[in-house]
């Protein structure tokens, strides 16, 4: 059996987190999510991610 991919989803609009959430999980992904960049920095030092899934356009520290 594979280990689940665990992702991190950064988005600072609850809409798109919820639906990334949903495809995601439905192909079996571990999904951990962040609404601003400086949340996605700590998870980022709590956790291994096998991909991030980043918003560019964002208040404050955005995806670039």
């Amino acid at each position: 059996m594979t280990p689940k991919q665990k992702i991190l989803i950064v988005d600072d609009k609850h809409e798109n987190l919820v639906a990334l959430r949903h495809v995601l999980e439905a192909v079996d992904a571990e999904v951990v999510e962040a609404s601003c960049g400086n949340d996605a920095l700590v998870s980022t030092l709590e956790n291994r991610f096998s991909v991030a899934i980043l918003d560019v356009m964002m208040p404050g520290m955005d995806g670039y």
